[in-house]
């Protein structure tokens, strides 16, 4: 929380900053509280996922890339979400634990923290997911997948600049 003094110091460097001839550009870090996103409550939501052209709010025309050959063979996609369930059977086979890494908890392993934080998890599914009978094939279904664990409940620009550049030399699309 701001104070008094921390506002003011804030003030103070600001326009020390912009008065110097060695700074060329800065940013204030102000942290934001976030909101975590609910569980939609609509009973047709699982209907709303549409690969194949066939309408819907999320519709794209997959199959057309396929045919073409793009199946993200070659792509890893960072998931920069709340956690990855790095062992789930849709994807645990092309996992890149190089490539992952969890800035909530500063270690190198993303999986979430309890059952609830399941969607980093279902983004990498719909992005990444092998065909297993189940739920379908995600749109890059031969793509690796890594994921990046941030904290949710705060905007960090300066965090998030560092999630967002983490192994670039691995992590393709973010």
């Amino acid at each position: 929380p701001d104070t008094d003094t921390s506002v003011q110091a804030a003030d103070y460097t600001a326009s020390a900053l912009k008065v110097s001839a060695q700074v060329e550009w800065f940013e204030q870090n102000i942290l934001i509280p976030g909101t975590l996103r609910q569980v939609p409550t609509d009973p047709l939501y699982t209907d709303q996922w549409h690969l194949n052209g066939n309408g819907g709010r999320d519709n794209i025309d997959v199959e057309s890339a396929w045919n073409s050959g793009y199946d993200g063979s070659g792509v890893t996609i960072a998931i920069v979400d709340n956690g990855l369930q790095r062992v789930h059977t849709d994807f645990s086979n092309k996992y890149s634990a190089a490539a992952s890494h969890d800035f909530r908890d500063n270690d190198d392993d993303p999986s979430p923290n309890t059952a609830s934080d399941f969607h980093g998890t279902s983004v990498a599914g719909v992005a990444a997911a092998d065909d297993n009978s189940t739920c379908g094939a995600g749109v890059a279904y031969n793509a690796t997948v890594s994921g990046l664990r941030q904290d949710a409940s705060w905007i960090d620009i300066i965090n998030d600049s560092q999630i967002l550049s983490w192994r670039v030399d691995l992590n393709d699309i973010y």
